[in-house]
């Protein structure tokens, strides 16, 4: 469990790139706790003393058997005026092969389709602010994002 006066925030999450830049999702079981049926990014909850940066490669590790060579923080995603999520882009871009998914399946979509994909709205809205280059979102009520510019 996180610490509650730790300036970071809960959850750590990565954008996982293809080589011809598709993104690669959690497609999450309809049983799950969180975001049932959706597509998330990879990451999950931090553990007490954990880094953002550490909890992010342990749970690669844990989920897909593979860790990054850089994560680059991209957005930061803030609910309640509290740090929730921070997103890193993870590279270098990888291909099938590379992943072995434990926990769930994971699922390649093309930015061009993202639009018609079940994605979650918090990860929906962070990878809208990625793609636009903001840095910030603010999550100010349900489905009422508030992307902050750079």
């Amino acid at each position: 469990m996180p610490d509650p006066a730790s300036p970071w925030p809960d959850y750590a999450c990565a954008i996982v790139l293809s080589p011809d830049g598709s993104i690669w999702f959690e497609d999450r079981p309809p049983t799950a706790r969180h975001a049932a049926g959706m597509l998330t990014c990879f990451g999950g909850r931090r553990e007490t003393g954990e880094s953002p940066v550490d909890c992010l490669r342990r749970e690669l590790r844990e989920e897909l058997d593979w860790e990054p060579e850089v994560l680059q923080k991209m957005v930061e995603l803030w609910v309640a005026q509290q740090p929730m999520a921070w997103f890193y882009l993870a590279s270098p871009a990888v291909t099938a092969g590379d992943l072995n998914p434990r926990v769930a399946p994971a699922r390649l979509v093309s930015r061009h389709h993202l639009a018609q994909q079940p994605v979650s709205p918090w990860h929906r809205a962070v990878l809208d602010a990625w793609q636009q280059g903001v840095p910030r979102v603010d999550w100010n009520s349900p489905g009422h994002p508030v992307s902050s510019p750079p």
